[in-house]
């Protein structure tokens, strides 16, 4: 099974379960008798004085108790209201996810916590509808695979320098999410993002007010096009007034340098050739593992190396 099939039928599948938590739970309680107008009494009993009332309780829990309608009002209560609570869930996470974007939705679905499944549920729902949506677009034949080659190509040590020159040049270099060049905006500061920010947080935090959320979207809008769909350790800039920056928080000078993976490289070589020592692998290693690449996917291991990656130098080095 295509991952397109599999993510249309999850979307199928979560959008069947929330149909049958909201539609199927109240239409099995009726059909099961558990009206919720039983809860409302036929006739409402007259005022008594206040001493009364325990007493009157008191006998009509007794009443309820012995007949058994007690222990049938109870469950229709917690059964009523259960659903109440699931229905309201569903019904916010519906409208937080559509006013973020189904395309949110779609990266969210990868890092939602099995605890939140009425989260995930929507998040499959939504990204379901907007396959749909898609697949009126014409296609134009099957994915397209990036391998990285079996054998690198051979090459010179002149070969090696001109291309670490040509892609150390900040005109060479793809937009990163996780660097940002000194030269850019040296009078914005920078702050990293961490698991569960999100744009207008951010904004509230360091502008006083989350409306200005659209401001930080416009300052990174070159390396991060989609602004609600934030990672961990994206480098973000922020306007010039921001507020509450951490101590650590990365400026311009201190920012690092970053250098392209070319074909057949390892940590080992780039370190042989960016900080003059080629044991000086596990630094590189630790200072991008788990940075996002261009590519969408992560380094987990120093031997996993792709071309088109970018690698950041430790600051002492760049």
């Amino acid at each position: 099974m295509t991952t397109r099939a599999a993510q249309r039928l999850r979307g199928l599948l979560a959008a069947l379960a929330l149909l049958a938590f909201v539609v199927g739970i109240p239409c099995g309680l009726l059909a099961l008798g558990a009206d919720s107008s039983r809860l409302i009494p036929d006739h409402w009993p007259d005022l008594a004085p206040m001493s009364q009332w325990p007493e009157r309780i008191w006998n009509t829990v007794r009443w309820a108790w012995i007949t058994g309608d007690l222990v049938v009002t109870l469950v229709v209560v917690v059964a009523w209201l259960g659903w109440a609570l699931l229905a309201l869930s569903v019904a916010v996470e519906v409208i937080r996810q559509t006013r973020q974007g189904v395309r949110a939705a779609r990266g969210a679905l990868a890092r939602i916590p099995r605890s939140r499944w009425i989260a995930g549920l929507v998040a499959a729902a939504l990204v379901l509808i907007s396959s749909g949506t898609a697949s009126a677009l014409p296609t134009t034949g099957s994915p397209i695979v990036a391998t990285a080659p079996q054998q690198p190509p051979h090459q010179t040590h002149a070969t090696v320098e001109a291309l670490s020159v040509q892609m150390d040049s900040p005109a060479q270099q793809k937009p990163s999410r996780t660097w940002v060049d000194a030269s850019v905006r040296p009078d914005c500061p920078r702050i990293t993002a961490r698991h569960g920010d999100t744009v207008w947080g951010l904004a509230e935090y360091h502008l006083g007010d989350g409306r200005r959320y659209h401001e930080i979207a416009v300052l990174n809008a070159d390396r991060i096009p989609n602004a609600p769909e934030l990672y961990p350790h994206d480098v973000l800039l922020l306007p010039s007034d921001a507020v509450n920056l951490p101590a650590d928080a990365p400026t311009a000078g201190a920012s690092t340098r970053a250098v392209l993976v070319a074909p057949g490289d390892t940590l080992s070589a780039i370190a042989g050739r960016e900080l003059g020592d080629p044991d000086a692998w596990p630094a590189l290693f630790e200072a991008n593992r788990g940075l996002l690449q261009p590519d969408g996917r992560v380094l987990r291991h120093p031997d996993q190396l792709l071309p088109g990656w970018q690698i950041h130098l430790p600051a002492a080095a760049a």
